[in-house]
């Protein structure tokens, strides 16, 4: 049910209050940094992999045609082929969107639009915050429909309408199911980019061997350290010179868990 036929069936809505005017403005979305953010990653193959890190997937670009060019160029990435205006023109010919996107001179365009491909991450966050607001905007209207129609238990209603908004902010508002394919092509442009970036990308823990496996301690990470009794297991996030307390400024928690041998 689109706004405008809501604001028809609801005139107090149509006339009065701020949310009258609400409901007819567009949706929240920036055209350019969308548009900067693939030139980005046309530009840069590291900026592919660190757009894919704070971008939620493809939903999070208001225009559908910015979406089909993200999932080529993820697609290309995963495949390790070259991204420039050529090939992903080839691509996007092959998949028959070209035409659908804005052609050849819409993608040399974005490139052209760039002002420094090593922002794309703070791009990228503009991208995004306007897809979570998005995402309040279409769950404000659905928990508007339900208080309008008067149906099932208040209780209920106010139950769903609250998992609305906190489903918003868990997963920016796209609570579809997304394909496999889709996700696994993000999924490998991340894994990707980390396997080639040379050093740490995180907090050293002392230990090669696990720097090597992790890359360093990163940001919202939990790891779990498995050891037999007794092997320093407790106290080494403490002692461990990346999470000393001099290097970070959260302390790290520690939580040794043990479990009865079986006979």
């Amino acid at each position: 049910m689109s706004t405008r036929h809501l604001a028809g069936q609801h005139p107090a809505v149509a006339s009065e209050g701020p949310g009258a005017s609400a409901l007819q403005r567009m949706p929240p979305q920036d055209i350019t940094a969308e548009r900067t953010v693939l030139g980005c990653m046309i530009l840069s193959k590291d900026a592919i992999g660190d757009a894919a890190e704070v971008l939620e997937g493809p939903s999070d670009f208001y225009r559908p045609a910015h979406a089909t060019i993200y999932l080529a160029i993820l697609d290309m990435y995963g495949r390790d082929e070259p991204v420039d205006p050529i090939t992903l023109t080839a691509e996007l010919t092959r998949s028959g969107d070209l035409d659908r996107v804005g052609g050849a001179p819409y993608l040399h365009d974005l490139v052209q639009q760039v002002p420094s491909a090593s922002h794309v991450e703070h791009y990228a966050t503009i991208v995004r915050e306007r897809a979570v607001f998005r995402g309040l905007v279409d769950a404000g209207t659905r928990i508007l429909q339900w208080g309008f129609a008067c149906e099932g238990d208040p209780a209920e209603v106010a139950d769903r309408a609250q998992s609305a908004l906190l489903s918003v902010v868990d997963h920016g508002g796209d609570t579809d199911v997304l394909p496999l394919s889709q996700t696994a092509l993000e999924g490998l442009a991340a894994i990707e980019v980390r396997s080639r970036t040379k050093g740490l990308r995180g907090l050293a823990t002392g230990f090669t061997d696990v720097d090597s496996l992790t890359s360093g301690l990163l940001p919202g990470q939990m790891v779990i350290v498995g050891a037999g009794p007794a092997s320093g297991r407790a106290p080494w996030p403490s002692t461990s010179p990346g999470t000393s307390p001099s290097r970070t400024p959260c302390p790290p928690c520690s939580s040794p868990w043990r479990w009865a041998a079986r006979s």
